[in-house]
């Protein structure tokens, strides 16, 4: 039991000097396993009776999540689903297989033919000219926006030049009435000469 503490504060320490978040605890000595210490670690005690489980080994048959999955994929991509609507996800794809995600994200393989299948299929293409165009489309919104915000800030100002024209009409308006009230008498001699 005091083995194991130790392990896991060594391992701890080890992604402080790495400067790595250490995952929790479930995940600690597997994420500690991809640390470059962790190499120099194995390569200081390793023994030469411990050689040989370093060797490369035969290729392992296809396990069941993976079998599952290829399953699944051929389903997927033949429009044939069984447990999903058919639209060519990595979601669909693990519930097409009924495994759980992380299954899917541990078959590399499986994901990388997924991937390169996707990429190439008419629906993705489809989806590609769908999001250019959604992609356009805000690009012309926001274009409108713009054009919207600069006209109605031209409509503010000409609404300002009106209110102030108004109001110096009024005040014209209130100061000829004023005049007009007022009669001036012509002198004789403008009457004359007329």
């Amino acid at each position: 039991m005091l083995a194991a503490h130790v392990a896991r504060d060594l391992a701890r320490i080890g992604f402080l000097l790495e400067r790595h978040w250490a995952p929790y605890s479930k995940w600690l000595t597997t994420a500690f396993a991809q640390l470059t210490l962790a190499d120099q670690g194995r390569s200081a005690t390793r023994s030469p009776r411990r050689e040989n489980h370093d060797r490369p080994r035969p290729a392992q048959p296809l396990r069941y999540g993976e079998k599952a999955l290829r399953e699944a994929m051929e389903r997927l991509f033949t429009g044939r689903p069984i447990r999903t609507d058919g639209k060519l996800t990595k979601q669909n794809l693990w519930r097409e297989a009924g495994v759980s995600r992380a299954t899917m994200n541990r078959a590399t393989a499986v994901l990388v033919h997924w991937d390169n299948h996707v990429s190439h299929s008419a629906a993705s293409k489809h989806d590609q000219a769908q999001a250019a165009e959604i992609a356009r489309l805000r690009r012309q919104l926001q274009d409108n926006q713009h054009e919207r915000q600069r006209l109605q800030s031209e409509v503010d100002a000409a609404a300002t030049v009106i209110a102030a024209l108004i109001a110096e009409n009024t005040a014209l308006r209130e100061q000829l009435a004023e005049r007009s009230a007022v009669v001036v008498p012509l002198g004789r001699a403008h009457a004359i000469r007329d």
